[in-house]
């Protein structure tokens, strides 16, 4: 104690700022210390929550952009499968459309051969007749007398066989 006098120091006016110090301190404590503290570990709390929500809103975003991809990739491919479906169904169209053009262009050429032959067999039976008449008429006014059916058809074929090797 004498070292705090000769210091200059009155003891008991230090003792009662010491008890001043720690009643003011505790009531800083309780009301100023306290409550900042508490404000401050409910910033912080609300902090990483903040940070939490933002990686989960993070990992939520990349997940977006990936189910995002996967749908493009499937989309494409999806339209991949649509165009290549109808090349080929275009591509059949093509052939069955080819293939009945052909199937009518023989029907016309098959009718039209059909219908030469018809002409030229007829052609042939006038002609026949034709040259049956003359025959007949010119054999007739040789011989000067009428031909029976038997001689008629003999002389037609002798005529149309050495017409044919003419």
């Amino acid at each position: 104690m004498e070292l705090i006098e000769q210091l200059g120091l009155d003891w008991r006016l230090l003792l009662a700022q010491i008890v001043n110090f720690f009643i003011l301190l505790l009531i800083l404590k309780k009301f100023a210390y306290g409550p900042i503290l508490e404000a401050l570990h409910k910033r912080k709390d609300r902090i990483v929550q903040a940070e939490k929500n933002a990686e989960q809103v993070e990992k939520n975003l990349a997940q977006s952009q990936q189910q995002r991809e996967q749908l493009l990739a499937e989309t494409r491919t999806e339209a991949q499968a649509l165009i290549v479906k109808a090349t080929e169904q275009g591509k059949k169209l093509q052939e069955e459309m080819t293939a009945q053009a052909r199937k009518d262009v023989e029907k016309i050429v098959s009718d039209a051969h059909e219908q030469i032959n018809a002409a030229r067999d007829q052609m042939l039976a006038q002609a026949r007749e034709e040259i049956s008449a003359l025959v007949i008429a010119c054999a007739s006014k040789v011989l000067e007398h009428e031909v029976d059916e038997k001689e008629n058809a003999k002389l037609i074929e002798h005529t149309l066989e050495a017409l044919a090797k003419k």
